[in-house]
């Protein structure tokens, strides 16, 4: 008579059946590599994908910086100056 351990349904129940398990993990797998290759589609697709940006946005984030740097009245003004220079440039 074969011992519990040669038996083939008790070894089963030690082991566990991994199937499903294995494929939850596949499946998550699949998940996470399709969720970051849409999200370089999407990066591609709307936010123009590596083309260098436009005059406005040069311009747009140029002003930001002035705000956020300058306090005083003058220096604002002579950074946005620097900007609109920028922007004529540009054009």
């Amino acid at each position: 008579m074969p011992g519990p351990v040669s038996g083939g349904f008790y070894c089963e129940r030690l082991t566990g059946d991994t199937s499903g398990k294995e494929n939850a993990v596949r499946t998550l797998i699949i998940v996470i590599i399709v969720a970051v290759a849409g999200y370089y589609l999407y990066q591609a697709v709307f936010d123009g994908g590596g083309e260098e940006p436009s005059c406005k946005q040069i311009y747009a984030s140029c002003s930001t910086k002035c705000r956020q740097g300058e306090t005083e009245m003058d220096p604002y003004n002579a950074c946005l100056k620097k900007c609109e220079a920028a922007l004529e440039i540009c054009r």
